[in-house]
């Protein structure tokens, strides 16, 4: 997938100011799980020393800081919006003069419904992989945060932040084999029995008299509802994938908080730490979780939306192509 976004971009342009964009998106969301914890520590250490004033000073800053941040985050979405607008009337563009240049032998290989596919479809999907929601400005997003929140979360007790790995290593890899990768495999067969549909419907509208004449209505019409058929097929397999996932990621939140509690209360008694700072490695501890959970749905998202992107360059090539 790398070299397929290098070669997009080497066509078309943007690829510094899309990377631009994402380092200055990428602090947003550890910077407000930050904000949280800093706020819950100070807030419980206020309330424990009956420091009113300091309780009212914590929970100003803590306002201003997050009204800055989301004037913040909304503007480099609005930058991402004006980017993605303008990169997929390139795409668009570039694609269509791709195809008129096309020998008309190769054009003739495929249907009008694969070329509209393409077109189109493909072109939706490589538009969601760059800037769509759980994708690959997340994905990015999500190692940031885990990377950060995982030190400060050590450094508050290395002994926590080691059962945490336990737990959620495992459930990691697992997600990976039994959700992400047949998703894959799914999304690209799915593509393909779209474009087999479209051309059965096209036949069947453009060409009846043809069809009839020689009495092949059944046969597309079996053809056609087999191609339907195998996407409710494809939606049944998708969602009861992703239910087993989020099953999963229920499982983990629930049954890690559950073991931490136990261990943070042990810590509480022996003055290891104090209540106001377990909280905050709480918070640190969601961050963690929200950032890995955000880091496999983005990853399932970006490899179905990449299955555009490499059926794209189909029609303009590959970086060694022509």
């Amino acid at each position: 997938m790398r070299k397929s976004l290098c070669n997009v971009f080497r066509r078309l342009g943007g690829g510094c100011t899309y990377c631009f964009l994402l380092v200055l998106r990428c602090p947003v969301d550890t910077v407000f799980c930050i904000i949280n914890a800093v706020f819950l520590r100070k807030a419980f250490q206020s309330i424990e020393e009956g420091d009113s004033a300091g309780l009212l000073f914590t929970c100003a800053g803590f306002g201003v800081a997050n009204f800055c941040l989301f004037l913040y985050n909304g503007t480099m979405w609005g930058k991402f919006a004006v980017f993605s607008a303008r990169f997929v009337g390139k795409l668009k563009q570039f694609l269509f003069d791709t195809m008129l240049k096309l020998p008309f032998e190769q054009i003739e290989e495929k249907t009008t419904g694969g070329w509209l596919t393409r077109l189109n479809s493909d072109v939706t999907m490589t538009l969601n992989l760059l800037t769509g929601a759980l994708n690959l400005p997340h994905l990015v997003f999500s190692t940031v945060r885990i990377a950060v929140t995982s030190l400060i979360f050590g450094k508050i007790s290395p002994l926590l932040l080691t059962v945490e790995l336990v737990i959620l290593v495992p459930h990691t890899f697992f997600r990976q084999w039994f959700v992400v990768r047949p998703m894959e495999r799914l999304m690209k067969e799915s593509q393909e029995k779209m474009e087999h549909a479209a051309v059965y419907l096209e036949s069947t509208v453009e060409c009846g008299d043809t069809i009839r004449l020689y009495g092949a209505e059944e046969l597309l019409l079996e053809r056609y509802r087999a191609n339907s058929l195998f996407l409710v097929k494809f939606r049944l397999r998708s969602n009861i994938r992703k239910t087993i996932g989020e099953f999963l990621q229920l499982l983990l939140n629930r049954g890690g908080y559950l073991l931490l509690f136990c261990l943070g209360c042990e810590m509480i008694h022996a003055g290891k730490l104090d209540f106001g700072t377990l909280t905050e490695a709480f918070q640190y501890r969601s961050g963690m979780l929200a950032g890995t959970m955000m880091w496999l749905n983005s990853y399932a998202e970006v490899r179905k939306n990449s299955v555009g992107l490499r059926r794209m360059e189909e029609i303009y090539g590959t970086e060694n192509g022509r």
